[in-house]
């Protein structure tokens, strides 16, 4: 399916790169659904975990409740939690326009740490 511009992992993406402090940061590695394994950090990847609309009995659905992963990651894991700190200070408790989309309120849900192995041949662990 392609992306459009009233799909909310879009317009998150848009709202990610328009913040400065964000760009600067990671210039311009935001990325849907996966970081090559040899990209430059510190990066952001995104992807819509689940999607689900609001059902009501009487009408058809015109809400929808959607959950987001966005994983920050960086060289070490100060360079990680800094962009994650951002991402969060520019997204959680976020309510209003995004394009065409009406959000009712954004939040975060939870945070962990990960270390993913370095790639093939590579020598660095990237933290997430």
């Amino acid at each position: 399916m392609a992306i459009t511009e009233t799909d909310i992992s879009f317009l998150i993406y848009q709202r990610l790169k328009d913040n400065d402090s964000i760009w600067a940061m990671v210039n311009p590695r935001i990325r849907p659904d996966t970081i090559d394994p040899n990209e430059v950090m510190p990066a952001i990847r995104y992807e819509v975990v689940r999607s689900r609309p609001w059902h009501s009995i009487s009408t058809e659905p015109s809400e929808t409740t959607t959950q987001l992963q966005i994983d920050c990651y960086g060289a070490t894991r100060l360079q990680a939690n800094t962009v994650a700190a951002a991402v969060v200070n520019n997204l959680d408790g976020f309510t209003g326009e995004l394009g065409e989309i009406f959000v009712n309120d954004c939040v975060l849900d939870n945070t962990y740490d990960r270390v993913d192995p370095p790639s093939a041949g590579g020598k660095n662990f990237r933290k997430r």
